[in-house]
């Protein structure tokens, strides 16, 4: 570090003034020093963490954060962990991090250089020093930005022929393995394919890369996981081991060849790779699931008939687990089926693993629990699995019998659509989830149907919903019209501007006035926006509701 970048200007090294910054280190100097320089620069929103678990809860809120700053050595949920779960999070797959740490070996950088935006920084430094790498990276995602937007337009005008595309296309691809740091652009520009429903050029241009980089690691996990949607998981593994012997410790990676070697009925194999990302992060969920099932494998497969399975995974899976339940280990078989609904291929599949796991809470005399799963595989039947609503019907007297209040609408937590909630069930009257009689689809909200209009702003309050529609609108770019035929908001078409996005499992939608500047929302405060007309929308289940009310 020379003088010249400690006497200068902080605003000059860093480029722009970021609106909130999360920093994570134990030490305690260390935290107080970088959380003083950035207030003294007019930084407003600097969040501390002391700790790796306390920070991992911002992360998960998927809320707005312009950097990340932390520590490479912590106590409890290393710097990996908080990495690898920064990444694998949508909202931050844009967002600069900087890592500290007095100890870095040449994996760690290995690992740096794989994931864009990411820069290595070692203590102790002077936070010039520090603002200075952050700089480069603010400098950098713009540079990206700009590509995005620049390919945006290019990719929104081709046209796939039958047997060839027009010259374009070749410009594109040609102009694209000249790219000084290619393997950042080539996904900007396949994400943007498979957005326009483009797979096939996107997948020429996931082959162009790995030629010209063969030892590009994102490009062979991205190669292995079209391999495992193929089912060719022989072809997958080997990609994936070649990904993890080139750049390791990447949770991702770890957790898809843990995924191919389970649906490969390779138990050991699996229990071993998850073993090894449990060392990494061991309370991720995929480790914890992948882990479980791996090791259910590996103790059962021996006394169940593989060949009545017909080769289906989730056959396989549900057997163990009426192993399990029929041994008496009835909360043990609650948890595989909880993971191996993870594994379900199809609806049929998971319809199979929900009902039984309903049947696996009735034995555990959970009658809430299990009416819950013998709805929801009712449900997920379209009406066509009548023993799931006869029973279902059974456990809701049941529920009523033990005098467990009734409600109109199931709230069984759910994460996304094929997930189940990790608590511990309960059938106590001041704890139990409730049960519907009859339960609907959705929770009690007003829904835009196509062509319907706006119905009154009743959609349940989400603390960082702002902050999820800034990342859509720095993300997206390129207005998207057919939105308003999604969302049902046709009326609007003629005064607003549509941008839509995803926000981990969300679709949003963010209907902007002509009237206003689309560059100046993600930087106006949520009253500024509500005042200005805009409005947002998220769907739910390809139904969508108002995320806020306007001010209108």
């Amino acid at each position: 570090m020379t003088n010249s970048i400690v006497e200068k200007d902080p605003l000059d090294l860093l480029g722009i003034l970021p609106r909130r910054v999360v920093i994570v280190d134990d030490e305690k100097a260390v935290l107080s020093a970088l959380e003083h320089a950035f207030h003294d620069l007019g930084v407003k929103d600097v969040m501390t963490f002391g700790d790796g678990m306390s920070a991992s809860r911002i992360i998960a809120s998927g809320a707005a954060i312009d950097a990340f700053i932390i520590d490479w050595r912590l106590p409890d949920l290393g710097g990996i962990a908080l990495l690898n779960r920064i990444r694998s999070n949508a909202a931050f797959d844009r967002t600069p991090v900087l890592i500290l740490s007095g100890f870095l070996d040449k994996r760690d950088f290995q690992l740096a250089a794989e994931f864009p935006l990411l820069a290595l920084v070692e203590k102790p430094s002077h936070a010039n020093y520090v603002f200075k790498k952050l700089g480069d990276l603010f400098r950098e995602r713009d540079f990206f930005d700009a590509e995005a937007q620049n390919l945006g337009v290019e990719i929104q005008g081709f046209v796939p022929r039958a047997n060839f595309i027009d010259d374009r296309w070749e410009i594109l691809r040609s102009r694209l393995r000249q790219a000084p740091r290619p393997a950042p652009v080539y996904f900007i520009a396949i994400r943007l394919l498979r957005g326009r429903g483009l797979e096939n050029m996107a997948e020429i241009l996931l082959q162009d890369l790995v030629v010209l980089d063969p030892d590009c690691a994102p490009a062979l996990i991205e190669l292995g996981r079209k391999k495992i949607a193929a089912g060719n998981l022989p072809a997958a593994t080997k990609l994936l081991r070649r990904a993890e012997a080139l750049a390791p410790r990447n949770m991702e990676r770890l957790c898809l060849l843990g995924e191919t070697q389970i649906r490969s009925l390779r138990s050991t194999d699996a229990k071993d790779t998850f073993t090894d990302a449990a060392t990494i992060d061991p309370k991720d969920d995929r480790v914890i699931n992948g882990l479980r099932i791996a090791t259910n494998m590996e103790r059962h497969m021996g006394v169940i008939d593989l060949a009545k399975m017909q080769g289906s995974l989730a056959s396989m899976l549900n057997a163990i687990g009426v192993v399990m339940v029929r041994e008496g280990k009835i909360e043990e078989g609650v948890g595989h089926y909880t993971s191996a609904l993870r594994y379900a291929d199809n609806d049929s599949d998971w319809i199979k693993l929900g009902f039984n796991l309903g049947l696996a809470y009735m034995r555990w005399q959970k009658p809430v629990d299990a009416a819950a799963w013998f709805k929801r595989a009712w449900d997920r039947s379209k009406g066509s699995f009548f023993k799931a609503k006869r029973y279902f019907d059974q456990t809701v007297v049941e529920v009523r019998r033990l005098g467990l209040k009734v409600e109109e609408h199931s709230k069984v937590a759910t994460k996304g659509e094929d997930e189940v909630s990790k608590r511990a069930p309960s059938n106590r009257p001041d704890l139990a989830r409730r049960v519907a009689s009859p339960i609907s689809t959705f929770d009690a909200i007003d829904v835009v149907e196509s062509g319907s209009k706006l119905p009154p702003p009743e959609f349940p309050q989400d603390h960082y919903a702002w902050d999820k529609i800034r990342k859509v609108l720095r993300t997206v770019q390129i207005p998207d019209p057919d939105l308003f035929a999604k969302t049902g908001t046709l009326a609007l078409k003629s005064d607003h501007v549509a941008y839509g996005g995803l926000i981990g499992e969300l679709s949003i939608c963010v209907l902007i006035p002509k009237s206003v500047s689309a560059n100046q929302v993600p930087h106006m405060e949520e009253s500024e926006a509500r005042a200005s007309g805009v409005k947002a929308l998220r769907s739910r289940r390809k139904v969508w509701a108002l995320m806020w009310p306007t001010e209108e």
